[in-house]
């Protein structure tokens, strides 16, 4: 799972919890803003998680180039 899923996932759950709220909800904004907030919380620990990961995978398949003979990087032919 890649950040773009988990954007996804979080504009969908958004968007669930708002027309939930709409239909079943109070009357007063109150609920609909704490509400929001805990999911984006959630969804930045989420994402923090994945980046983090995909960080540890990447890192981890790049391989450490040869030394060149000298140490100097060699310029055009």
């Amino acid at each position: 799972m890649n950040v773009i899923e988990v954007s996804g996932i979080l504009a969908a759950v958004l968007i669930v919890a708002g027309a939930g709220l709409i239909v079943y909800g109070p009357t007063s904004f109150y609920l609909g803003s704490w509400l929001s907030g805990v999911i984006l919380i959630v969804f930045a620990f989420a994402d923090r998680a994945v980046v983090l990961r995909e960080k540890d995978t990447t890192s981890a398949a790049k391989e450490p180039l040869p030394e060149e003979s000298g140490g100097m990087a060699r310029g055009p032919k």
